[in-house]
């Protein structure tokens, strides 16, 4: 059975140049997109920084549209928009849709099946995601929804929300393992520094999956402590408490940090790591 787990922040580009532009902004392959397929891409900036991640959804020829997961449909317009020129694009925030966890042959489904995706997420467990235009209000799992977010923490899937925006590479990101990124496909902003970092290396930062107990699950770009021998710092992408207040984070720490490193936060004194989990 289909559950109604959130409204999505969405994303629509149309017009008759809209892959060529989707191509030169955009850090995944475009041109290999097909209609009615999917690919995980991001926004970067010119100093290789990512600025969004999303799921790039091919409706047509001249339709795409980019769910965020995490992130502003309006801010995103409005910093793209400065990036259109000459080029015949439309770039505006969809509305009325919403995510729902599905099955491959859902038929439960609201609104009209050619207004949906299918997504197969990864995740410590099978599970589907449809986002579906719908004009009509739902009622939301909210629980379902946390255990949603877990699942994503759990695959280190690398949301970007608007206060961690333009602060990580891709490397950190770990934007290949997703295919988010293409090495070879021509220029895009930020691609020289991709391109470096993949064949020179010096990527100094990776994801890390925490989890702790706390009053309130911390919010993105919260700093994290590190004692080691050299003190350093990390950051949290995002994060989701139950009931209880176990809480379960991603973040971003310095690359090959010990396992037992000490991790702490302003308000919790220890935060252990754990492995990540993906079918």
């Amino acid at each position: 059975m289909s559950q109604a787990l959130a409204r999505v922040q969405l994303v629509e580009f149309s017009g008759t140049d809209v892959q060529a532009f989707a191509q030169a902004q955009f850090s995944s392959d475009v041109n290999q997109l097909m209609i009615g397929d999917w690919q995980w891409s991001a926004w970067l900036d010119a100093s290789g920084r990512v600025r969004n991640t999303f799921a790039l959804l091919r409706a047509d020829a001249d339709r795409l549209l980019a769910w965020l997961p995490l992130g502003d449909a309006d801010v995103m317009v409005s910093a793209l928009k400065a990036f259109i020129f000459r080029s015949k694009v439309t770039i505006a925030a969809a509305q009325d849709y919403w995510l729902f966890s599905s099955t491959e042959t859902a038929n439960d489904l609201p609104g009209n099946s050619s207004a949906r995706w299918i997504l197969d997420m990864p995740g410590p467990t099978r599970r589907v995601g449809a986002i579906v235009k719908d004009s009509a209000n739902h009622i939301v799992d909210d629980e379902g929804f946390r255990q949603w977010r877990r699942d994503d923490i759990a695959a280190g899937l690398p949301w970007i929300a608007s206060e961690v925006s333009s602060e990580f590479t891709a490397q950190a990101l770990g934007l290949q393992q997703f295919g988010a990124i293409s090495i070879d496909k021509g220029c895009y902003p930020g691609q020289e520094t991709v391109a470096r970092l993949h064949f020179r290396g010096g990527n100094k930062r990776e994801r890390a999956h925490l989890r702790f107990t706390a009053a309130s699950a911390p919010a993105p770009g919260e700093s994290i402590r590190i004692d080691t021998e050299i003190p350093a710092t990390g950051k949290i992408l995002y994060s989701v408490a139950d009931s209880c207040g176990l809480c379960d984070a991603l973040a971003i720490v310095p690359i090959a940090l010990a396992d037992n490193a000490p991790l702490s936060l302003p308000t919790v004194a220890s935060l252990a790591r754990v492995p990540f989990k993906e079918i």
